[in-house]
């Protein structure tokens, strides 16, 4: 396990673990880095202007730290785009839970006009405050098994 706000701000950066129930990003009580939309927003991992980045093998645990870190998020691409392979997202929530409408587990948005691809593969979000998936202009492709 790794207490950290991972902020990528460079174009094919590889953040891999060792799997899922092998290496963990704990979100600290007070994260620094943000992007603004509206309000500021606090993510665990922060792709920040950054494509082609890959995030794999891996879980981002927000440990309920939203009460600390308001606009809480697990994973988030702005102005940027890449990869999320075999992670599991996870507690990105307030402690206790609460009715504040913030704690979202992957997001993806930009304010340069884009586009940028975010693509999710074998991902779980769950334990999270209010969305588990969101983005603006998104297009989600499923299987036949999946629909």
């Amino acid at each position: 396990s790794y207490e950290a706000q991972v902020v990528i701000d460079q174009d094919n950066v590889s953040l891999v673990g060792a799997g899922e129930t092998a290496t963990t990003i704990v979100s600290p009580a007070s994260m620094t880095e943000y992007f603004t939309l509206g309000n500021d927003r606090y993510p665990v991992i922060f792709v920040n202007g950054a494509t082609g980045v890959a995030i794999s093998d891996l879980t981002v645990d927000g440990a309920g730290q939203g009460n600390t870190n308001n606009s809480f998020m697990g994973i988030a691409f702005w102005n940027g785009g890449g990869t999320v392979t075999d992670c599991d997202v996870i507690g990105i929530r307030d402690t206790p839970f609460s009715g504040a409408q913030h704690g979202v587990g992957i997001y993806a948005s930009n304010d340069d006009g884009g586009p940028y691809t975010v693509d999710l593969t074998d991902t779980d979000v769950y334990d999270f405050q209010k969305t588990a998936i969101a983005g603006t202009a998104m297009q989600a492709e499923r299987t036949p098994e999946e629909r």
